[in-house]
């Protein structure tokens, strides 16, 4: 997770995982003048935390909301992956958070839990996505995965849903991918990463549910951004959100194409840098 501090008087809540995004930190400390304070998300912690898992990023991030005197702080949630998971469980769940003031909300290249795994009955999606159950049933997938090669499984599945040869190229540099490899070949690397999908085929799925049945959704500002080459091309990504978000709320939807894979902040940090500014812009003027 990573905190960018100091935007006006809130705050910039960006959750992705760490690989290349230091440069896209950079980039945005030079347009917003913020400071950084910078962990990694999910796979490196789970050990550590012991919390439900879409709202481990907003329970670690409330002492510290707590220890400023401007309290509700405004806040502006942007998330890839799990981290985009984390920011929709924030948005429609934010009255639990009294000090925080949810300006506005960013998810990458997903969508909702419950509408992914509802997506399982197209065949086509079991076979892109086989993951999502195999990871879900842990112990078998522990055991599998470490007589694979944990850090080989790790290897192949960012090639697998990257881009072309160029975005391979790009998550790769500066030995990111070794990085992954090595965690991935510790055993408790696989185990909580594994929980972390069967949490999401159980509890997230009917928390999710429920939401639906209750009418809670999406009800700031939000940016929706996906893969066209991926995520987008068997799945209806504007039109699956547009049922988990409110009537009348201001949302904008983009859809990334020239073939970039999963990890857009990386493969296509300029679309997302440009986007990400428009709307930080727009809920801060």
């Amino acid at each position: 997770m990573a905190i960018l501090n100091q935007l006006s008087n809130g705050v910039l809540l960006a959750a992705h995982h760490p690989r290349q995004s230091y440069a896209d930190k950079s980039r945005l400390f030079q347009l917003f003048r913020i400071n950084i304070l910078y962990s990694f998300l999910n796979y490196l912690v789970m050990e550590l935390v012991h919390l439900p898992k879409t709202t481990r990023g907003l329970e670690l991030l409330v002492p510290w909301l707590k220890s400023n005197k401007d309290s509700p702080r405004n806040v502006i949630a942007v998330g890839h992956d799990r981290g985009g998971r984390i920011v929709h469980r924030l948005a429609v769940s934010k009255s639990n958070f009294p000090q925080i003031n949810l300006l506005g909300a960013a998810m990458f290249d997903i969508v909702p839990t419950k509408a992914q795994w509802d997506e399982f009955k197209n065949p086509a999606i079991c076979q892109g996505y086989f993951h999502w159950p195999l990871l879900a049933n842990v112990d078998s997938a522990v055991q599998m995965i470490s007589k694979y090669g944990g850090g080989q499984w790790a290897r192949d599945a960012h090639k697998r849903i990257s881009g072309g040869e160029a975005d391979l190229q790009t998550i790769s540099k500066d030995g990111a991918l070794d990085v992954y490899a090595a965690c991935f070949e510790k055993e408790e690397t696989l185990r909580y990463s594994c929980e972390d999908y069967a949490y999401g085929a159980a509890p997230e799925y009917q928390d999710q549910k429920a939401d639906q049945e209750a009418g809670r959704k999406v009800d700031v500002p939000s940016l929706i951004m996906w893969s066209k080459a991926k995520l987008g091309a068997r799945i209806d990504v504007a039109g699956t959100w547009k049922e988990w978000i409110a009537p009348g709320a201001d949302h904008t939807a983009i859809g990334v194409g020239d073939g970039h894979g999963h990890y857009l902040p990386e493969e296509a940090s300029k679309e997302v840098i440009e986007a990400t500014t428009n709307f930080i812009k727009k809920l801060t003027k």
